[in-house]
């Protein structure tokens, strides 16, 4: 994982414009908080989605009958993952911890491959925007 995230690394940190130091120690502070936020709200869709809260349903999910789609059952196993992965990642980037820092990496790479299956341009944008925020902040958490 980590020549992927020096490839990462190299593109969000070295090549793109870097955030002016300010913003950047405030985004520092809120940027965790706003993972774990989007995290707890993409857990209750998931389970909305699935069934267990709110009104929808498996059938809206993509299931029909007794198989669902290939897209819908891998949404089904990395949705939970990634909102799991994001909320502890943005509770230990509150901390300073690179551990946290770790976790919304690999949260970042579950939604780029959940986005790539479902084709969502949208998700593909907002991953280039998160992705861009969390390396230009990985110098803030360090190990221990």
């Amino acid at each position: 994982m980590n020549s992927l995230e020096k490839l990462f690394g190299r593109f969000f940190a070295d090549w793109l414009p870097g955030i002016p130091a300010r913003v950047r120690d405030w985004a520092a502070k809120i940027f965790p908080w706003v993972i774990i936020v989007l995290g707890i709200l993409g857990l209750l869709a998931w389970l909305s989605v699935i069934g267990l809260f709110g009104a929808a349903t498996l059938k809206t999910a993509g299931f029909s009958r007794a198989f669902p789609s290939f897209a819908a059952a891998v949404f089904h196993i990395l949705a939970p993952i990634l909102q799991v992965l994001a909320i502890a990642g943005g509770w230990l980037m509150i901390k300073r911890r690179r551990l946290g820092w770790v976790l919304a990496f690999y949260a970042l790479l579950l939604g780029i491959i959940m986005n790539l299956l479902w084709f969502n341009l949208a998700g593909l944008i907002w991953d280039f925007v998160f992705a861009y925020l969390l390396f230009q902040l990985r110098p803030y958490y360090r190990e221990g």
